[in-house]
C-alpha cells in the first residue's frame, strides 16, 4: 500500500496545494500554526471518512470534509483513488481505529496506547481467538448468577440483587436481634403489667385530688385575708397622695441649696471687701507711678532739647577730625610731607645760588603743595578748636541742669543710666495700670457673684415655700416621717399583691390595680365554693410533691411499657415492610410479621433466599475460574505476534544491528519484554530512549505488515523525534531511511528547522521530496 498522489483543493484555511506526486521519503515542512495537523486530519478523512473523528483525537479542528483526493496503489491490485473509490476501510478491510494506531505516529510518542487490548484485537482477527465466546459464556453465567467480574453480585435495576442480599443480611440480623430482645422483656406479659399500673396511678390520683381541694380551700382563706388587707392600705395611702418622694426630695435639695448659696454669699460679701479696699491702693499706686514717671520724661526732654543737639555736634566735629587724621597720620603720609618739604628747600637754595628754569619749575610747583599743607593744617588745627569749645560748652549746659560730669563719655554714661531709669518709672507705671486694671475686675466679677447668689437664694426659698403649700407641712422632719408611713403602706400593697399574684392566675402586669383587684375579689369569690371542701384534710406541700413524684413515676412507667409496645409493633411493622419491599420483584403474597411466632417464620424464610442466592454464585464463580483458565490459554495466542522468529523480532534485530536478539509479549504482566546478546530480559520501559523508540517502530512495522496482509505501507510521522538529541536523532533517521530500503513509505510532518537541516542534501538529491506546509491566514 503505497500512497502515490495527493492533493487538497480547500480545508478550513488551508488553500488548495495542488497536485502532490509523493516519494519514497516525503517531508512536509512549516512553522508553528501553518495547518501542518489540519493537512493530516484532511488525509485521514479523505482515506477513512468520519469514522477517523473517533479513532484520531486531533480530527476535531474543522467541521467540513475536505475538497480533495488521494491515490493509492497496492501490490496486488491497480491503484484507487480515494474517497471516490470508497474508503481505505473498505479495500483493505483495516478499521480507522488500527491504522491510526499502528500507522500514525505523533508527538514524541511511538508507544501504542492500550497496547494489550491492541495487541488482544490483531491477533483475534489474524489467528482466530475465541476469547469472544468464552467471554459470552461467562457472561451468560455472570446474568444467571446475576454477579459482577469480580464476583460481586449485581446492583442494576430492576433486581438490584447485591442491595437486596445486603438488605436480606441486615433484615435478618435485625429480625433475630429483636426475637432476642422481645423474648427477654416478656413481650406477652406487658399488657398485664400495663393494667396493674393504670389501677396503681387511679388511687393516687384521688389523694392528689383532696390535697388540691384542701389547697383551694386554703387559697380562698388566703385570698379574702389578703384582699382586706390591700384595700385598707390603699385607703391609707390615699390620704397621703401628696406626701411623694419627688417633693420630699426637692425639698431638701433646695434646702442643702439654700444652705449652700448662702454661705457663698457671705464669702463674696467678705471676699467684696478686701477686693475693694486692694481697689483703693492700686488706684494710689498708679497715681504715685504716673508722677514719676511724668518727672522722669519731662527732665529727659530737657536733655534731649539742651544737651543733646551739642552732643550731636560734637560727635560731627569728631568724626570729621578723625577723618582727617586717618587720612593723614600714617608713615606713607608723613614721608610725603617731609618729602615736598625737602624738594622745597632744596629748590629754594638751588634758585637762590645758581638760578636755573627748571629749579624754578619744581620750586613752584612745590610751593603750591606746601601752601597746600599748611592751609590744611591750619583748618584742622582751626577743627581742634572749634571741638574743645563746643566740648566745653556741653559740658556747662549740663553742669546747668544738674547733670554736671568731667568729660564727653560721663555725659553719654549718664544720659544712658537716666534713659534706664526713665524705662524702669514706665514699666512700674504699666504694671501699676495692669493691676488696677485686675483689681476692678475682680470687684466686678465678685459683684455679679453676689448678685447671682442672692437670685439663687430667692429661688430656693420660693421653690420650698411652693413644696410646703402642695404638702401642707412645715417642718421636712415631718415630711420624713409621713413619706417614711407611705413608703411602708406600698411595700404592704405590694406584699399583698405578691401574696395574691402567687394564689391566683395572674394578669398582665399593664392592668391598673383596681381592675386587679376586681380580679381577684372575682378569683376569691370563684373559690368561695371551697371554704368547705376537704374537711380533716391539712393541705402538706411535701406530701402533694411526693405524690406528684409518684403519679410522674408511675406515668413514666406506663409510658415506658405503652412506648415499649408501640416500638416493638412499629418494628415489626418496619420489618414486615422491609420484607414485602425485598420480594416484590418476584410477585410473591404478602406477608405478615405481628408476633413473636411471625418473627421466627420470616427468619426461616431470609436464611433459605440468601442461601439460593449464595450457592448459586459460588456454582457460578466455579465455573467462571474454569473457563478463565481456558480464556488465558487463548491469550497466549497473542504472545505469537513476539515469537523468536517473528516479524517483531527480525525488525528490531535488523534495525539495532543484532544488539538485542529477540521480543516478546508477556500476558501475565502485559508488557512487551526484550532479550539482549547478553542473555538478559529487560522490560520496554528500560531501553534507553533511542532503543525503545526503535522498538516500538518495529511493532509497528511488524503488526502493518500482518495487517496488510504482507504488503508494505506508509507511516504518517507528526514530528515523532520532537525530544531527541542530535545524537538520538541521527540514529532515528538513519532508521527511517533504512525502513524506506525495506519498502515502506514515510510521511514525515515537521515544523522543526534542525529536521530540514539534517535532510537537506537528500532533499537537494532528490531521496527526499520536500513539501510546504502553509494557511491562508499567513
Amino acid at each position: 500500500m503505497f500512497l502515490k498522489e495527493y492533493a487538497l483543493r480547500r480545508y478550513g484555511p488551508l488553500p488548495d496545494s495542488g497536485k502532490m506526486v509523493l516519494g519514497d521519503f516525503n517531508l512536509f515542512w512549516g512553522p508553528n500554526e501553518n495547518g501542518k495537523t489540519l493537512t493530516i486530519d484532511a488525509l485521514l478523512k479523505i482515506l477513512f471518512g468520519k469514522a477517523v473523528v473517533r479513532s484520531f483525537q486531533a480530527v476535531k479542528r474543522v467541521d467540513e470534509y475536505p475538497d480533495g483526493y488521494a491515490v493509492v496503489g497496492f501490490d496486488h491490485r491497480q491503484e484507487s483513488k480515494l474517497p471516490e473509490a470508497g474508503l481505505l476501510s473498505d479495500l483493505l478491510g483495516l478499521g480507522a481505529a488500527d491504522f491510526t494506531n499502528t500507522f500514525i505516529i505523533r508527538d514524541s510518542n511511538l508507544s501504542i496506547l492500550n497496547e494489550d487490548h491492541f495487541y488482544r484485537g490483531v491477533t483475534s482477527r489474524l489467528t482466530g481467538m475465541r476469547s469472544g465466546e468464552i467471554g459470552q459464556i461467562a457472561a451468560a453465567l455472570q446474568e444467571i448468577a446475576s454477579i459482577t467480574n469480580t464476583g460481586e453480585f449485581k446492583n442494576t435495576s430492576p433486581v438490584k440483587l447485591k442491595d437486596r442480599m445486603n438488605k436480606a443480611g441486615m433484615l435478618l440480623g435485625k429480625c433475630k436481634e429483636l426475637q432476642t430482645i422481645m423474648i427477654a422483656e416478656g413481650y406477652g406479659s406487658l399488657e398485664q403489667e400495663l393494667a396493674f399500673l393504670r389501677e396503681k396511678l387511679n388511687s393516687e390520683q384521688e389523694q392528689l385530688k383532696q390535697m388540691q381541694a384542701a389547697a383551694n380551700r386554703s387559697r380562698y382563706e388566703k385570698g379574702l385575708f389578703s384582699i382586706q388587707k390591700l384595700e385598707a392600705a390603699r385607703g391609707e395611702v390615699k390620704e397621703l397622695k401628696n406626701i411623694a418622694d419627688r417633693e420630699y426630695n426637692l425639698w431638701r435639695n433646695a434646702a442643702v441649696s439654700l444652705e449652700h448659696y448662702q454661705l457663698e454669699q457671705n464669702r463674696i460679701c467678705n471676699e467684696l471687701e478686701t477686693e475693694k479696699e486692694k481697689l483703693d491702693k492700686a488706684q494710689a499706686s498708679v497715681q504715685i507711678r504716673r508722677a514719676a514717671s511724668r518727672e522722669a520724661e519731662m527732665e529727659r526732654e530737657e536733655i534731649d532739647h539742651k544737651v543733646k543737639p551739642l552732643l550731636e555736634q560734637v560727635d560731627k566735629k569728631q568724626q570729621l577730625i578723625n577723618k582727617w587724621e586717618s587720612r593723614t597720620v600714617n608713615p606713607l603720609t608723613k614721608g610725603a610731607v617731609l618729602f615736598i618739604l625737602s624738594v622745597f628747600l632744596l629748590s629754594l637754595a638751588g634758585s637762590i645760588y645758581n638760578p636755573s628754569g627748571w629749579l624754578f619749575v619744581i620750586l613752584g610747583f612745590t610751593s603750591l603743595l606746601v601752601v597746600a599743607i599748611a592751609a590744611f593744617l591750619f583748618f584742622y588745627l582751626n577743627s581742634k578748636g572749634k571741638l574743645t569749645l563746643l566740648e566745653e560748652e556741653l559740658l556747662s549746659e549740663a553742669e546747668k541742669m544738674d547733670f554736671s560730669a568731667g568729660d564727653i563719655h560721663q555725659v553719654r554714661k549718664k544720659m544712658g543710666q537716666m534713659d534706664k531709669a526713665l524705662n524702669h518709672e514706665r514699666e512700674l507705671f504699666y504694671e501699676a495700670e495692669k493691676n488696677l486694671e485686675w483689681r476692678q475686675n475682680a470687684v466686678k466679677r465678685l459683684k455679679e457673684d453676689l448678685l447671682a447668689r442672692e437670685g439663687q437664694v430667692k429661688d430656693c426659698v420660693l421653690k420650698i415655700r411652693d413644696i410646703q403649700g402642695i404638702v401642707g407641712v412645715d417642718d421636712l422632719e415631718q415630711f420624713g416621717v409621713m413619706l417614711k408611713r407611705r413608703q411602708e403602706l406600698r411595700e404592704e400593697i405590694n406584699k399583698q399583691v405578691g401574696i395574691l399574684n402567687s394564689h391566683f392566675e395572674v394578669i398582665e402586669d399593664s392592668t391598673s390595680l383596681d381592675e386587679r383587684i376586681a380580679y381577684w375579689k372575682k378569683q376569691i369569690q370563684e373559690y368561695s365554693r371551697y371554704e368547705l371542701a376537704a374537711p380533716g384534710v391539712t393541705f402538706d406541700q411535701h406530701q402533694v410533691s411526693a405524690l406528684n413524684t409518684t403519679i410522674a413515676d408511675r406515668e413514666n412507667e406506663i409510658n415506658r411499657v405503652q412506648e415499649l409496645l408501640q416500638e416493638r409493633n412499629n418494628e415489626l411493622l418496619l420489618i414486615e415492610k422491609d420484607l414485602n419491599d425485598l420480594f416484590s420483584i418476584e410477585d410473591q403474597e404478602r406477608l405478615v410479621c405481628q408476633t413473636v411466632v411471625d418473627l421466627e417464620v420470616i427468619i426461616g424464610k431470609l436464611e433459605r433466599w440468601i442461601n439460593v442466592k449464595e450457592e448459586t454464585r459460588r456454582a457460578a464463580l466455579t465455573a467462571l475460574k474454569v473457563f478463565d483458565i481456558i480464556d488465558r490459554e487463548e491469550e497466549q495466542k497473542v504472545s505469537s505476534l513476539f515469537e523468536a522468529d517473528s516479524l517483531v523480532s527480525t525488525y528490531f534485530q535488523s534495525i539495532t544491528g543484532g544488539r538485542y536478539l529477540a521480543v516478546r509479549f508477556d500476558p501475565e504482566e502485559n508488557k512487551v519484554k526484550i532479550s539482549g546478546r547478553d542473555g538478559l530480559e529487560l522490560d520496554a520501559e528500560q531501553l534507553s530512549g533511542g532503543a525503545y523508540d526503535q522498538l516500538y517502530f518495529s511493532i509497528r512495522l511488524a503488526l502493518g505488515e500482518k495487517l496488510l496482509s504482507g504488503e508494505k505501507g506508509f507511516f504518517i510521522l507528526d514530528d515523532p523525534f520532537i525530544k531527541a538529541d542530535p545524537s538520538r536523532l541521527d540514529t532515528l533517521m538513519a532508521m527511517l531511511f533504512k525502513i524506506c530500503e525495506n519498502g515502506w513509505q514515510i510521511l514525515y510532518f515537521s515544523s522543526k528547522g534542525e529536521i530540514r537541516n539534517i535532510l537537506k542534501k537528500k532533499i537537494d538529491n532528490g531521496e527526499v521530496k520536500q513539501f510546504t506546509v502553509r494557511t491562508e491566514l499567513i
